[in-house]
């Protein structure tokens, strides 16, 4: 069983479990025992209802590769092609619900053709491509990245263009320069079809998570050429991306810890 409530269960609790922190402090002489217990039920409560993951838009978007006739690098940052804003503070599981029409190739990013006769980009000598993220300010609990592939084929068709696996480095200055912990790689996510594309979240791992990010360089490291059902793989690209933080514990939360603590002291 989960160590924490609904939110919309709250209205049920009895009335002492719902005190603010403050009412609760100057309670304490009162009542030790009830405001110790309604201490309790605010920390129990509390990571249910002030957790919700948010979502990180990035403020600039560059690429080591320059991008094919009609798509760039800041394509994937602008929202050009998603059917619903997707800003910096958005609530990221209604984000997901968004998709990404990729209507035209200004709303996307993808390489051109290396050997300009189809074939695998990668086999035939294209340059992987960095890109580098700046985030326009300093984010904590960075834990997840939420990527719409690429696609421009027949409806119905899986692009083998779309990306298949990235690495990403995680970096405390704007400038890219000083790395926070160490490289993900192998991280992957699946073709996708034409339209719509849907939102695709993936998490760095259990546990995983980075504190003081400014910017983050992120490695297309593979397509899907060959994967069957598919055209193309001469090229690498996606469509929009996004990163995801879960918000540090609430200060309801934190004043309710000191409170506790406190009210031990004078029991004791």
């Amino acid at each position: 069983m989960g160590s924490c409530i609904r939110s919309d269960f709250l209205h049920d609790l009895p009335t002492w479990q719902l005190e603010t922190p403050s009412s609760i402090i100057s309670n304490s002489m009162k009542n030790p025992l009830t405001t110790t217990a309604s201490l309790a039920a605010l920390i129990f409560a509390a990571p249910c209802v002030s957790q919700a993951a948010t979502i990180i838009t990035p403020t600039g978007s560059t690429s080591t590769v320059a991008a094919d006739a009609g798509t760039s690098a800041l394509a994937v940052i602008n929202g050009s092609g998603l059917s619903a804003t997707v800003t910096t503070g958005s609530d990221t599981a209604t984000a997901l619900g968004v998709t990404h029409g990729n209507g035209t190739l200004s709303q996307s990013y993808v390489t051109n053709d290396p050997g300009a006769v189809g074939g695998d980009y990668y086999a035939q000598g294209g340059v992987t491509p960095v890109f580098t993220y700046t985030l326009g300010s300093t984010f904590n609990d960075v834990d997840s990245i939420v990527l719409w592939n690429y696609s421009q084929t027949a409806a119905g068709s899986p692009s083998n263009n779309s990306l298949q696996t990235f690495s990403l480095q995680f970096f405390s200055d704007a400038g890219a320069t000083t790395q926070i912990g160490g490289t993900l790689t192998g991280l992957t996510i699946t073709r996708s079809l034409i339209t719509p594309q849907t939102a695709q979240q993936v998490f760095f791992g259990a546990g995983v998570d980075f504190d003081g990010v400014q910017s983050v360089k992120m490695t297309l490291t593979d397509n899907y050429f060959g994967a069957g059902g598919g055209g193309g793989g001469d090229r690498v690209g996606f469509s929009e991306v996004r990163f995801s933080q879960v918000p540090e514990p609430s200060a309801a939360l934190l004043g309710s810890l000191g409170a506790l603590a406190l009210l031990r002291r004078r029991r004791a």
